[in-house]
């Protein structure tokens, strides 16, 4: 997505600088969730969590479709490794 804003250079940098640490933030927040995940695989396959009662929940589907607009991790990491090359 390209959210330029077209305001005077002082109030550009602020909104640049707003938006990168907000990027930065989103970033740790999807690192952090990825490594709930693999810590809860790993959980259930060694067995520390009983997970054979288990029944989804209308909640817990999901269609292909949005799961394939999600991507797979490597894209994700890709592309967060072109953004930072520092072009722009």
């Amino acid at each position: 997505m390209d959210f330029r804003l077209h305001l005077e250079p002082r109030r550009r940098s602020f909104a640049r600088c707003v938006q990168d640490v907000a990027i930065e933030q989103i970033r740790n927040e999807i690192t952090l969730i990825r490594e709930y995940r693999d810590r809860l695989i790993a959980d259930v396959v060694t067995g520390q969590i009983d997970v054979r009662g288990w029944q989804p929940g209308p909640d817990d589907m999901v269609n292909d479709e949005d799961l394939a607009a999600l991507g797979d991790d490597e894209e994700c990491e890709e592309s967060a490794e072109e953004d930072d090359d520092g072009a722009d």
